[in-house]
């Protein structure tokens, strides 16, 4: 009896009991499951919070993303019996900011501070500085990156211009004349502008590599700017040559048509005349192809020539000189040495330094100094057949001047019967197949 009245005094105490237990077991399975994710963050958080301290910043990043990934709330304290603030947020804006990711950085200790935890630790006051520092850095890339890009459209807008200037005619010579080169230094100038493109690009978050590569661009756009100051004089010299070239061919040409317009009432033009024309014709095109030349060289070469040419077509077409006339009136009257003494001092010589006479200007043009020639020679040679033949000097004066005629061109004529007679034009033709003869002989020597 005894002992079954204990045993059921023991019967609630043992079900008490057992619903302890159980109560025990159900309320311990949480916490037997919870530390294992807290101590993933927690070793991931104490070895980040290490290699930022040891300079790891890379390692002190992935670390930190790993424990805030498990544990992403901010804590003053790791737990009950651990004092060390859980600050991953703050922490891994601190590895950004180490690693030059200032924007980053910035995001991570707005993501700290909302959380409030780190308000209750002793570096609520470091990230308020460090932020400042932050956001200054960002200014500071920021300006540089501005300066950088300014010095690039500086750059880029002198390379530009420098361009149209070089692709001017009138530079294409000069442009690459020198060493070195205008064009050479101007390439120069282009490769280090590109390097300075190439830097900007690579610079990232370094304001240090941005401004070097804005003094680069600022170097480049320098000598361009002065490339550009070197072209436009150039250019400016070339143009003013030019246009004094352009004026004094544009007054020959003016010239040259008024000598056409003066030897049309010859046409049908004899044969010296019709060369003259065709020559004065072919330079009047030549000019018409060169109004837009910018070479003062050639202009004023092309000028020579249509001067030239129309002054020998003026001499073929105008009448004979009065001068001529006289001599040729004495010499049919038979007034020989009134020939010879008119013609002499005009086909003499002009001396160095001194000025033409009337007479060698009227005997200027290669036709009329021809018939001088031819006429001089004439009246000699009859006075050497009136003084019989000692009379040499004249006999040699008559045959020096039909050398002197010859040598200036057989287009421009011969003896003509009804003036000379045919013992004088046997003499000329003698005289002048001799002298080829002569000439012919010393070109195969």
């Amino acid at each position: 009896m005894d002992d079954r009245r204990r045993d059921r005094r023991r019967l609630p105490a043992l079900r008490l009991l057992r619903l302890t237990l159980a109560c025990a077991v159900v309320a311990s399975m949480p916490l037997i499951a919870a530390p294992v994710l807290a101590d993933d963050a927690r070793d991931a958080y104490r070895n980040a919070v290490e290699a930022l301290q040891a300079g790891r910043d890379a390692d002190a990043e992935r670390l930190l993303r790993a424990a805030i990934a498990e544990r992403p709330e901010e804590k003053d304290r790791m737990s009950l019996f651990q004092s060390m603030p859980y600050l991953p947020h703050y922490y891994l804006g601190k590895a950004l900011a180490a690693q030059g990711d200032c924007q980053g950085a910035l995001a991570a200790w707005r993501a700290s501070a909302s959380q409030g935890a780190i308000a209750e630790t002793g570096l609520a006051g470091d990230l308020a500085s460090s932020r400042e520092a932050c956001e200054r850095s960002i200014q500071q890339i920021q300006a540089a990156r501005d300066a950088a890009e300014s010095a690039m459209e500086r750059a880029e807008r002198a390379s530009r211009t420098l361009r149209e200037l070089e692709a001017r005619p009138a530079l294409a010579e000069p442009w690459n004349a020198g060493s070195p080169s205008p064009a050479a230094q101007g390439q120069a100038a282009r490769d280090r502008l590109a390097s300075a493109r190439s830097a900007i690009d690579a610079a990232g978050a370094s304001a240090d590599a941005l401004e070097s590569a804005s003094a680069q661009a600022e170097d480049a756009a320098v000598r361009m700017e002065r490339l550009i100051n070197q072209a436009r004089g150039m250019i400016g010299e070339i143009n003013a040559a030019t246009a004094e070239s352009l004026d004094r061919l544009e007054q020959s040409e003016a010239s040259a048509r008024r000598a056409l317009r003066s030897a049309a009432p010859l046409e049908p033009y004899p044969r010296q005349v019709g060369r003259r024309v065709e020559a004065v014709r072919s330079l009047l095109d030549e000019v018409e192809t060169q109004r837009g030349s910018t070479d003062a060289e050639a202009l004023d070469e092309l000028n020579g020539r249509l001067v030239a040419a129309a002054r020998l077509l003026r001499g073929e077409a105008a009448g004979p000189p009065d001068l001529l006339d006289d001599a040729a009136a004495a010499y049919l009257a038979g007034e020989y040495l009134e020939v010879v003494s008119t013609l002499g001092p005009a086909l003499a010589p002009v001396l160095e330094g001194a000025q033409a006479t009337e007479g060698q200007r009227a005997l200027r043009a290669d036709r009329a100094r021809f018939h001088a020639y031819l006429l001089r020679a004439a009246a000699l040679y009859q006075l050497h057949l009136l003084r019989g033949e000692d009379a040499g000097t004249t006999l040699d004066g008559a045959v020096a001047d039909i050398e002197a005629a010859a040598s200036l061109g057989d287009a421009l004529g011969a003896p003509s019967e009804a003036m000379h007679s045919p013992r004088f034009i046997e003499l000329y033709e003698t005289t002048v197949a001799a002298a080829r003869s002569a000439t012919d002989t010393a070109e195969v020597d």
